[in-house]
């Protein structure tokens, strides 16, 4: 699929690059509940919420559709329809805490205005007070958002519910609300206490997929273990992973009788972790083709060369966008969504919109995106991928090496500020920790000048200054990486003035294809480009030379024939020569 021709891309790249980021950023859980709306939903066995300690509902939760109407998502009422329900309010959480059925107190959560089709890590906690007001805590993907006052309901729960559009009462009426919750839910649990902002942030971390660690205490109590010796017990903890379809058991209880159980409407599904399968499938190396067709024009779609429609033509007949739209909602190509690329096929599905849909044809945004757009999606894709899967290149020894050959198969005019920031950004990623890549990704990639000498010369200049901020940072792991006799090569054979036989580099003009010749910056962009590289010496060295370096140096100095060439760094030279107590001149008796 990521064939292309030397002149053209294929038509379905920018999809392709689509798919990919979103295989390698999904975030969602392997296994969840689908409800489908009507009928839908889980309950659960009794309980009663604590009286004082206050408690901690956690879940993952993903809404498919939202609505102005009220979305019920969890209910934990008496038969009196005394306690707590959560649902969802014009895109807002709230939460509504009965007391008696005269005391009723309702708190809409307006900090963030959830999404649709995106997955959430939603953690109320609730903290009881008995002379103020007792205070509701919101937790979104670990962070805290907002804290509210409510009364603190005391009940013991005879109706629990979760993801259902019945109302929680235990009566024969079944009466239906209005707006069911359509979507998929992951694990939820309940804890007694109140969780801290630290350990809310570290169970969001486990991942959707993960299980609680529970230690058993007198093998009847589980608690939920945070960092030190901080826990909370588990009320209860329902896992998608631990239901057989019909059921599901309490992974908190070390007793199996404790069981949800599933509502028509309800249905587990398995999405593959197709991030996974990425990362075995090659990860990073997967874009490299990709890379070096950033470049290219696209290759016409099928649907743009289609016959245009002629006065015979039936005009009953679907139109490309009208077949793009119904190739969308097919079941063979519906099953990979822009959330969800893994979801099971037997899963019902909601109709994509062609403009949005992978496989739909490319928007006009798309189309026209430019090739340092294409090449910047891509460098920002390798960047979540290595920060996801470091390993990868820790056994793949020549990954930079073949990054770098891509990157210079690239015309310089694909290089504009955006693409130097992507790699800066790549930059420090692998500084986080991976020492070892960073020197690779320097020698392969951003020491690579027989590619940059080519680009625009304020290209040029953002990359030399994005080496000196690494410098200033980590001067000697640059000493090292980069060097002193690095940089003098660079100097001489490509920052030249005059050519010198032998010596000098580009000093033909690059051409490729048909895209026109480029050649060096001007003389004037030279000289500013020296001052700058030589400035980076500067750093790294703190004018003080070691004999190699001086060695180098005084051998650039010997064997240049063009005069100007030595000006900039005889000055250098004579400025670490300049501190008399400076071990250089050790070295230069």
């Amino acid at each position: 699929m990521m064939q292309g021709t030397k002149a053209e891309k294929p038509s379905y790249w920018h999809h392709l690059l689509g798919v990919m980021r979103s295989v390698s950023t999904y975030a969602g859980p392997t296994t969840y509940w689908q409800f489908s709306g009507r009928d839908s939903g889980l309950k659960l066995p009794t309980f009663r919420l604590p009286t004082s300690d206050g408690y901690t509902f956690m879940m993952w939760v993903r809404f498919e559709s939202l609505s102005d109407s009220a979305v019920y998502i969890a209910s934990f009422l008496n038969g009196d329809l005394n306690g707590l329900e959560l649902y969802l309010q014009q895109r807002f959480l709230a939460v509504r805490s009965t007391v008696k059925k005269a005391k009723c107190e309702v708190q809409v959560l307006r900090a963030v205005a959830l999404v649709a089709k995106r997955w959430y890590f939603v953690a109320l906690t609730h903290m009881y007070h008995l002379w103020q007001k007792s205070e509701l805590s919101l937790y979104l993907d670990g962070a805290f958002i907002e804290k509210v006052p409510l009364l603190y309901p005391k009940a013991d729960v005879t109706s629990c519910c979760l993801g259902t559009n019945l109302t929680p009462a235990e009566a024969n009426t079944r009466q239906v609300r209005a707006q069911p919750f359509t979507g998929q839910l992951g694990q939820v649990f309940l804890l007694q206490g109140v969780a801290e902002p630290p350990d809310v942030a570290a169970v969001y971390h486990l991942g959707p997929s993960c299980m609680p660690n529970r230690s058993e205490i007198g093998q009847i109590e589980n608690t939920f273990c945070f960092s030190g010796r901080r826990s909370l017990k588990i009320i209860f903890a329902f896992h998608p992973k631990a239901s057989d379809g019909y059921h599901c058991y309490d992974t908190s209880s070390v007793n199996l009788d404790r069981v949800a159980t599933h509502l028509p409407g309800s249905s587990l599904a398995s999405c593959l972790p197709l991030h996974l399968a990425f990362h075995k499938a090659g990860g990073a190396r997967l874009l490299l083709p990709l890379i070096s067709q950033a470049d290219l024009p696209s290759a016409p779609s099928p649907f743009e060369v289609a016959k245009a429609p002629t006065v015979t033509d039936d005009p009953d007949s679907l139109s490309p966008a009208a077949t793009l739209r119904t190739s969308a909602s097919s079941p063979v190509l519906s099953t990979c969504t822009t959330d969800c690329p893994g979801a099971p096929s037997a899963l019902p599905r909601v109709p994509v919109k062609s403009k949005s849909s992978i496989f739909a044809g490319a928007s006009t945004k798309e189309a026209e995106a430019t090739p340092a757009q294409c090449l910047c999606d891509i460098l920002n894709l390798l960047n979540t991928v290595i920060a996801k899967y470091p390993e990868d290149l820790h056994t793949d020894k020549k990954f930079f090496q073949l990054l770098s050959y891509a990157l210079s198969q690239l015309s310089p005019a694909v290089w504009d500020q955006s693409t130097i920031n992507s790699l800066e950004e790549l930059a420090n990623t692998l500084s986080r920790n991976h020492e070892v890549m960073l020197k690779h990704f320097f020698q392969n990639v951003l020491l690579r000048f027989d590619t940059w000498v080519y680009c625009p010369a304020h290209v040029q200049g953002q990359l030399v200054a994005l080496l000196a901020r690494h410098a200033k940072q980590t001067p000697q792991l640059c000493r090292e990486v980069i060097g002193v006799p690095r940089i003098v090569e660079v100097l001489r054979g490509y920052y030249w003035f005059k050519p010198e036989e032998g010596v000098s580099r580009a000093v033909s003009p690059f051409v490729k294809d048909n895209q026109g010749a480029v050649t060096r910056p001007s003389c004037s962009d030279v000289h500013q480009l020296r001052l700058e590289l030589i400035k980076i010496m500067s750093i790294i060295t703190r004018n003080q030379l070691t004999q190699d370096e001086l060695k180098s140096i005084t051998l650039y100095l010997h064997s240049c024939t063009d005069d100007e060439q030595c000006v900039d760094i005889a000055q250098f030279l004579l400025s670490a020569l300049a501190d008399v107590t400076s071990p250089t001149w050790e070295h230069a008796w």
